[in-house]
């Protein structure tokens, strides 16, 4: 599905290449200023369209076909469709909880337990205790050793064998010099 670039077809000028960029930015700009926070119900797509429309003329005028500016289109739609379709999936499944009431739950029961005033920091202390046990954990599964080095389980290899001996590192005296 690759587009083929004929001999006759030329590449657009620096004006014609940064047109579409700007009439966006314009239009996107008066209708943002014209319609305010309403601008996402439908002035925006019809924006887009025109942009779109423009691109098309422009690759017209440069001496390629209709049909090859569309298979670039679905060349180029067809590289985010699994992104695309992730993000619809995130999407459904936060407006499901938004609906069914599971984050103004969260969100209640969240500032009872945490104090809005130490969110931040109880935030950094959850995840550095969360990312410590994840490669402690991941130490254990290498070599069987413990936190420490220490035999628990049946490991057949010493720390400096596994490839998980960084956690150690963490516990190292560092020696740092003055640049």
């Amino acid at each position: 599905m690759n587009v083929q670039i004929k001999a006759q077809d030329r590449a657009p000028g620096i004006f014609l290449s940064l047109l579409p960029v700007i009439l966006l930015l314009a239009m996107f700009s008066v209708s943002i200023y014209t319609f305010g926070s309403d601008c996402s119900g439908g002035p925006n797509q019809i924006i887009l369209l025109a942009g779109t429309a423009l691109v098309i003329f422009i690759g017209m005028i440069c001496g390629r076909s209709y049909r090859d500016l569309e298979k670039a289109m679905a060349q180029g739609i067809s590289c985010f469709i699994p992104a695309i379709i992730i993000l619809l999936l995130i999407g459904s499944l936060i407006g499901i909880w938004f609906l069914c009431g599971t984050v103004p739950t969260l969100v209640y029961y969240g500032t009872r337990i945490i104090s809005p005033l130490f969110f931040y920091p109880s935030v950094a202390v959850i995840c550095s205790h969360l990312k410590l046990y994840r490669q402690f954990m991941e130490h254990r599964c290498h070599c069987g050793r413990g936190m420490y080095g220490d035999l628990r389980d049946s490991g057949n290899g010493s720390c400096r064998d596994c490839r998980c001996s960084h956690f150690r590192l963490l516990f190292r005296r560092q020696d740092v010099t003055a640049v």
